[in-house]
């Protein structure tokens, strides 16, 4: 590693003389393998240096000890030009303290930027400053930038009530829609990030989903693990390991309240283990932050085919039941929360988006979606809408496979785990995704369907039979078309992404593209929605006979 301190930046050449193109990388906290933190900047950066790039990484000296005002220091990493300005940050410094962070970052890598030059800008967020400096940068020397979103902001701080100030919001919100605007494309980390955009108004055409991932090439089996364990106390134990961040940006507050709710109202729910200094985290520093969560015994089953399928139905309906009622008097503000994710009508106006995004470009879909997306819009016209009703605190995700059965008893339902999700909505809505998941018979990469009644019947069953809350004429009525407005606003987004293709993941060993995946998925949503419609009758008779 060689290194410069306060070096001035390179000489701009002209762009014909240059051998290699040259890509400004934008990214405040970018470290390496060398170092405790999130290495996707650097394994993005170092590939593209293998691949003939010329890369200017643009970031910070961070630590606690770094002092501000010292110039640049410059460094070649694995071939990746990195220059860093000393910016003091730390999360115990305050919202003040870290705003004053960004946006001292944001001027000094501005000028940077401005004077480097370069063929093209990579700016990765958040923070959502990182736009500033992308932006100028861009216009300046009139040269693409591509905008990375590995957090929606400033929809996350503000879900989580830290930044509250109006005028501090809209201009947030303005920079985030100026970026989007502006940006030759955009990378979404998630599905759910690339939704965010687009419902931040981001263009849906220009974003690309493109997950974190794992280097297989670093898993060289050389390590004794059987030695590790011994070493650790862990001889013995099962051991599991959480790489990633779980914190109050998680939910982890109501994953915990959640949990500690349902144990005292005689629940199974996991159990966080405090620190011997009371804290629900151990921070080891460059060892990362760690936490313990107690282990819950039971198995899960990915869907609910076969002869035992009805009875855990059953079972589990009574678990959600039970659920409903031990989480109904919880005072506790949700945070993390999957903000429009049943937002039927905003998931509608997308695909209407989609398909004339599909007509002005001449989408090779193009035919085939049109066709089917006025099937499904002339259907949500002919539902019958739901209303405002009482929001009830749910699980928020009800796929069969976040239920813990009894080993000993695998029809017995024990607890509903990954309580990250859990969230205020209607009744209507949790219900109805769980029937979607539930009593299809076929699955979502089938695009034929058919809606098993019985198992729908046996699930009915026991939530009614266990609940406790009062359930109102109005909800009762609801969810008569829980899964049918379920099943067709899932077939919406759905047909929206085959235009799009940039929220859900695809098969591609299937499947040429994202586009022709979630189109078959789209038509197997739509079968579902009509196979429930065929048999809504009965369902309503179940519903509504007794009263």
């Amino acid at each position: 590693m060689t290194s410069a301190r306060d070096s001035a930046p390179e000489v701009r050449e002209p762009a014909a003389t240059r051998p290699r193109a040259r890509v400004l990388y934008l990214h405040q906290y970018f470290v390496t393998r060398a170092t405790a933190g999130g290495t996707r900047s650097y394994e993005m950066a170092r590939r593209l240096v293998a691949r003939g790039y010329q890369v200017h990484m643009i970031t910070t000296d961070f630590g606690s000890d770094a002092q501000p005002g010292a110039g640049w220091r410059v460094t070649d990493e694995d071939g990746i030009c990195v220059h860093r300005v000393r910016v003091p940050y730390s999360n115990r410094a305050g919202f003040i303290g870290r705003l004053r962070a960004f946006l001292r970052y944001a001027l000094a890598s501005t000028v940077r930027v401005w004077a480097l030059g370069g063929d093209v800008i990579l700016a990765t967020s958040p923070p959502l400053s990182i736009a500033i400096p992308a932006l100028l940068g861009a216009w300046r020397h009139d040269i693409p930038m591509i905008f990375e979103v590995r957090d929606l902001w400033p929809e996350a701080p503000v879900a989580m009530g830290r930044l509250r100030n109006p005028a501090l919001i809209a201009a947030a919100r303005g920079l985030e829609r100026l970026a989007y605007r502006r940006a030759a494309a955009i990378v979404g980390l998630s599905p759910p990030i690339a939704e965010g955009v687009a419902r931040a108004g981001g263009d849906g055409a220009k974003v690309r989903v493109i997950p974190n991932a794992a280097d297989i090439d670093l898993f060289d089996g050389t390590r004794d693990v059987a030695a590790l364990r011994r070493a650790l106390g862990l001889d013995g134990a099962l051991t599991l390991g959480y790489f990633g961040t779980l914190g109050e940006a998680n939910a982890l507050g109501q994953v915990l309240d959640a949990a500690a709710r349902l144990r005292a109202r005689g629940e199974v729910a996991p159990r966080l283990l405090t620190s011997a200094q009371g804290r629900r985290w151990v921070d080891l520093g460059d060892a990362g932050i760690w936490r313990l969560m107690t282990r819950l015994p039971g198995v899960t089953f990915a869907d609910l085919r076969g002869p035992e399928g009805p009875a855990r139905a059953r079972s589990a309906g009574a678990l959600i039941a039970r659920f409903h009622g031990a989480l109904a008097d919880l005072d506790h503000v949700f945070q993390g929360a999957r903000l429009g994710v049943h937002d039927t009508p905003a998931h509608l106006e997308k695909l209407r988006r989609a398909l004339a995004e599909a007509a002005a470009t001449g989408h090779r879909l193009r035919a085939e979606v049109e066709a089917l997306g006025a099937r499904i819009l002339a259907a949500a016209d002919a539902l019958p809408p739901l209303g405002d009703q009482r929001p009830w605190i749910v699980h928020g995700d009800l796929k069969i496979s976040n239920v813990l059965f009894d080993e000993a008893a695998p029809t017995r339902a024990l607890a509903l785990i990954d309580l990250d999700t859990v969230a205020r909505m209607p009744l209507w809505m949790e219900l109805g995704d769980a029937w979607r998941s539930w009593c299809n018979a076929s699955g979502e990469d089938d695009a034929a369907a058919r809606f098993d009644l019985e198992l729908f019947a046996a699930s009915l069953d026991g939530y009614l039979g266990a609940l406790q809350l009062p359930l109102a004429d109005e909800e009762r009525r609801s969810l008569v078309y829980a899964v049918e407005w379920i099943a067709l606003e899932l077939s919406a987004r759905f047909a929206a992404d085959a235009i799009f293709e940039a929220y859900f993941g695809w098969d591609r060993q299937r499947f040429a593209a994202a586009g022709e995946h979630n189109l078959l998925r789209a038509r197997g949503q739509l079968a579902l929605f009509e196979a429930a419609v065929a048999c809504r009758g009965a369902r309503a008779e179940l519903l509504l006979g007794g009263g």
